[in-house]
């Protein structure tokens, strides 16, 4: 089995679905066609005690910024397209419907910088880079990035 840096394997992103599951404000978004899957995505809101924002290497952001209350921030966990069926917007429908109808202030991703084709989607879907992460659990680096709300749709805001 191959697996892209910064990805997990099948069995350890099982594992880490399951635990996600058990977590408040959790969605999950399929997309079939002709019974098959083509892709799907999902996230969660993220708690006030998430370390999400911990894993930052790069900057040190101010606690006005890292603070969360379990309903202003929704990270999007995971957005997988089968190869055959990528570049043709599933990815962005997967993406819009996780946050379709999601009072959120913010939505937030981290994205392996090895994966150029994902990055491009989260910079076309107007997300901006806050600053290189580690998490806890993972050896790679990855390119978090925030995408800004207003009224609960997301608006793209321009690049620093």
């Amino acid at each position: 089995m191959t697996v892209l840096p910064g990805l997990l394997p099948p069995g350890e992103f099982i594992e880490r679905y399951q635990q996600d599951c058990q977590l408040p404000g959790i969605r999950l978004v399929k997309i079939e066609a002709n019974g098959r899957l083509i892709g799907f995505g999902y996230g969660l809101l993220l708690q006030a005690d998430s370390d999400w924002w911990s894993s930052l290497t790069s900057s040190a952001m101010p606690d006005s910024f890292t603070w969360e209350d379990g309903q202003r921030t929704f990270a999007v966990r995971a957005i997988v397209v089968r190869p055959h069926y990528r570049r043709l917007g599933h990815g962005q429908v997967i993406h819009d419907a996780l946050l379709r109808d999601n009072p959120v202030e913010r939505s937030t991703l981290m994205v392996p910088p090895e994966v150029p084709a994902a990055l491009g989607l989260c910079e076309n879907l107007g997300y901006l880079f806050v600053g290189a992460a580690r998490p806890q659990e993972s050896e790679s680096t990855y390119l978090s990035m925030v995408r800004e709300t207003s009224g609960g749709s997301h608006r793209k805001i321009g690049r620093r």
